[in-house]
């Protein structure tokens, strides 16, 4: 526990300093008081981001999170800007938005007489404007997805959120630990699991784990699945995975879930997380073929689903969950496209290399053992290439010229 928590206080110390070099960075010119706001959804939640501009510099931030009940961007910010400014300290003569609202001038109206000079809202179009624009929209996707890994505001609700977890999945005992696996493809020799782990609720990163697909060929994902289902349940008792699970999560839908559920033990609840139409969490489907909805699958908004009457407490344990399966299924996406794209770049490294006359598979890994990547191989000279053992002068000769050439290489 107390290794857990150094390691948080190092990361935020970490996250503070960056923050500070990117105040120390001039985004702008003309050293004009300007605000950048951002914004970011998930569909359960958003996120509204404000960078602050002033002499040049980004000298602070505002963020705030607030429900996600469907509907335009347009509708948040706005909200967001009648709320926010209504009781700020100092309104800037220049707003920055993400997107046009249709009322900014009674907008405008309203900031001005907040103020004794005249508000501007606008989009920017091109420049450093618009390139304040993206980073104010990086800074909220970033946010919010910190956020939802750190399950919101309140640690009872994130409990909660587990005893409702593990009433639903038929766990008969508290949800400690979580994993959950996802399949990427990026062709068929770039195939990769992902094994990510939650414990109580929380990423525990050191636990993730990759797998590379080896018992067949092509693109299938129930077998892929199957594959590294199987390879993990074999080492249920080995230390080096941790603790055995409480509950095993599935990047799919009914027939992923049907696939591996005779490999999983009886005391291991088993479901899968299911999608809407535009890949966002949608609910859960159990082994039975039972789906848990959270979300509407109205393709116009994809709201949080509220039955008519439901209780604030009752709504707020479902917008847990969902928080909770968000985090879960984009965390276990993001660790297994890692490996698919570091699998990617090392195939288009062996086959550039093995281009050049001479050079095999044995000589690829003779010049990438001397040299620091394919940058330091470009790099060197024809003496330092001589000199590695059981290169022959003709291949070293070659390899010179082939990145010394009157063409562009492309250098990954």
């Amino acid at each position: 526990l107390k290794i857990k928590l150094l390691c948080r206080v190092l990361r935020d110390r970490i996250a503070a300093l960056n923050k500070l070099r990117a105040r120390q960075i001039i985004v702008s010119s003309d050293r004009k008081a300007r605000d950048v706001l951002g914004l970011a959804r998930n569909g359960s939640e958003v996120c509204m981001q404000k960078l602050e501009v002033r002499e040049g510099r980004i000298n602070g931030y505002v963020q705030s999170f607030t429900e996600d009940c469907g509907g335009e961007d347009a509708a948040y910010l706005k909200a967001f800007i009648l709320q926010h400014y209504n009781s700020t300290a100092l309104i800037p003569g220049e707003i920055l938005l993400p997107i046009k609202l249709a009322d900014s001038e009674l907008i405008e109206s309203y900031l001005t007489k907040l103020t004794d000079y005249k508000v501007k809202m606008f989009r920017p179009q091109r420049g450093a404007k618009v390139r304040l624009i993206e980073m104010a929209a990086r800074n909220a996707e970033e946010a919010l997805q910190r956020y939802t890994l750190m399950g919101g505001k309140s640690a009872t609700g994130l409990e909660l959120t587990l005893k409702e977890l593990a009433e639903i999945t038929d766990s008969d005992r508290p949800l400690h630990r979580i994993e959950a696996y996802d399949i990427s493809n990026l062709g068929a020799s770039d195939r990769a699991g992902s094994m990510v782990v939650f414990q109580d609720g929380r990423p525990e990163r050191a636990s993730y784990r990759h797998f590379t697909i080896t018992s067949f060929e092509g693109i299938d994902d129930y077998s892929a699945l199957y594959e590294v289902m199987s390879r993990r349940i074999k080492r249920l008792s080995d230390e080096e995975f941790g603790q055995r699970p409480d509950l095993i999560l599935v990047d799919g839908g009914l027939g992923h879930v049907a696939k591996i559920e005779p490999l999983i033990p009886q005391d291991i609840s088993l479901a899968g997380i299911v999608k809407d139409e535009r890949h966002r969490t949608r609910g859960l489907v159990l082994p039975g073929g039972e789906i848990v909805e959270l979300r509407s699958t109205d393709q116009d908004t994809g709201y949080l689903l509220v039955a008519e009457g439901e209780q604030e407490d009752l709504r707020a344990l479902r917008m847990g969950l969902l928080r909770l399966l968000t985090a879960i299924q984009d965390e276990a996406h993001r660790f297994a496209k890692r490996l698919s794209n570091s699998k990617t770049k090392k195939r288009h490294l062996r086959l550039l290399l093995e281009e050049i006359p001479g050079v095999g598979p044995a000589t690829r890994r003779k010049l990438l053992e001397n040299f620091e990547g394919l940058t330091g191989i470009a790099a060197a000279s024809l003496a330092e290439l001589k000199q590695v053992p059981g290169l022959p002068n003709k291949t070293a000769q070659a390899v010179y010229d082939y990145f010394n050439k009157p063409h562009e290489v492309d250098v990954i």
